[in-house]
């Protein structure tokens, strides 16, 4: 699934012993592909692969600069607590079917894959999440539980992103 395009441009500059510099210029369009979206089995098993900077994953920087700007609804978590709220099942407490497929909406989205069916399923779990928090115990989450199934959906590649396959 093609990602972005880019022209990735270059200039260098050498100094050769004498003083006279030398000067070249390249460039290159290139391509980047996402692979599709992952399933939270995906993820908990090639957690090598994780979009974590110093172990840290920041749930809703749409703008990937790794810090929730204004105008982003964000959901800090440390790379285990991530894992962990991908691992676990809602059973009697709901926070993890509404962070099991955020975080792992939020770690295809991350990777390149296309957002646009999903970005404001993303920002609405992220702001239940923010007054409903991993792990608390919450048993209703009949005003979610429609975000939580369209983000499952979008994990399988059922919605505007493929599936790895």
């Amino acid at each position: 699934v093609l990602w972005t395009t880019a022209l990735n441009e270059a200039t260098v500059v050498g100094h050769w012993s004498l003083g006279t510099s030398v000067t070249d210029d390249d460039d290159a369009l290139v391509s980047v592909y996402a692979d599709g979206t992952g399933t939270p089995g995906y993820w908990k098993n090639h957690s090598d692969r994780l979009p974590v900077i110093d172990g840290e994953v920041l749930v809703g920087d749409w703008n990937h600069n790794w810090v929730c700007d204004a105008g982003e609804t964000c959901l800090s978590l440390t790379a285990e607590e991530a894992l962990a709220a991908i691992g676990t099942a809602a059973r009697g407490d709901k926070t993890y079917g509404v962070a099991r497929p955020l975080v792992t909406a939020w770690f295809n989205v991350s990777v390149g894959n296309d957002s646009s069916c999903i970005a404001g399923d993303i920002s609405t779990a992220i702001a239940w999440l923010s007054v409903n928090p991993i792990g608390s115990g919450v048993t209703d989450w009949s005003d979610v539980a429609d975000v939580a199934q369209r983000l499952d959906d979008y994990n399988n590649g059922l919605l505007c992103a493929e599936s790895r396959g």
